[in-house]
């Protein structure tokens, strides 16, 4: 006659190994999702999930076969280790499903550090060539207009050198914010270093990047900083251009027009279109 108690445990240990197997394809589908798996790793994530879901189902599947279905029927050593040996998978996906969450959110940690401006949050240099070069090069290759900007807040030493380094640094993180409402999802803004930014507008004209870059020069102008019971404003000098050209070669007329900005008296745009891109 089959003891009552070995059915029980039975029945604790397979529901047990379900819900930790249930448990743990939720991690790792999260995980698939919030690091971007591709290739081999969402491949090896897309077994796991596979695996573990079988392996719940079928826990669930035995416990009920064995506890409710025929409580009368003894329970086999191989129904045993079969369940202990679904209890060791499943903690062992637990470890590993541990391990790749940690795994994904310490690369997207070096990503972040690796693209993006620790001050403003934005793309840094190296980030931004590389985005513009992917962008630029297209738009040579189909012939579409590109402009792009060269942005430098005007006597920025001077806001340094009267308020600190901190008032300086809560003046760049506001005119990041003023200049990134004025811009498109499609655009692409980057630190250069300093106090001199870069802005990459995808399919836009003369028209379009002079209403842009008057925008956000009056967008900055207008904007003011309330900081330790001060009250500032800055002014920036914009450099564009229009055309087909490399991430590089644009990047050093619109620095050219940018510095032609700073001699006309700053808080200015100059605007250079070439290849007959006057639209």
């Amino acid at each position: 006659m089959p003891l009552p108690w070995a059915g029980y445990a039975y029945g604790v240990l397979t529901v047990a190994v379900a819900l930790t197997a249930f448990v743990v394809t939720v991690r790792l589908g999260t995980c698939a999702v919030r690091c971007r798996a591709r290739n081999g790793r969402l491949l090896m994530m897309l077994s796991g999930i596979a695996t573990l879901l079988g392996l719940g189902l079928t826990s669930l599947f035995d416990a009920f076969d064995n506890v409710v279905w025929h409580h009368n029927v003894p329970i086999i050593p191989s129904a045993w280790l079969s369940a202990i040996a679904s209890a060791v998978i499943a903690l062992w996906f637990e470890v590993f499903g541990r391990y790749a969450v940690e795994r994904a959110e310490f690369e997207r940690q070096l990503e972040v550090l690796a693209t993006t401006d620790p001050l403003t949050g934005i793309l840094n240099r190296r980030a931004f060539l590389e985005r513009g070069r992917a962008l630029t090069e297209s738009a040579k290759r189909y012939g579409h207009p590109m402009t792009v900007m060269m942005l430098d807040i005007d006597h920025f030493k001077q806001v340094n050198d009267r308020h600190g380094h901190d008032t300086g640094d809560e003046v760049i993180r506001l005119f990041v914010t003023v200049v990134g409402r004025c811009l498109r999802q499609v655009d692409v803004f980057g630190r250069m270093g300093g106090e001199e930014f870069a802005v990459l507008m995808p399919e836009t004209a003369q028209k379009g990047a002079l209403i842009a870059a008057e925008r956000i020069r009056a967008a900055v102008e207008l904007s003011r900083l309330d900081w330790e019971e001060q009250s500032l404003s800055v002014t920036v000098s914009i450099g564009a251009v229009v055309g087909t050209h490399t991430v590089d070669e644009a990047l050093k007329l619109a620095d050219e027009a940018l510095y032609q900005a700073k001699r006309d008296g700053r808080n200015r745009v100059v605007l250079t279109a070439t290849e007959g891109d006057s639209i």
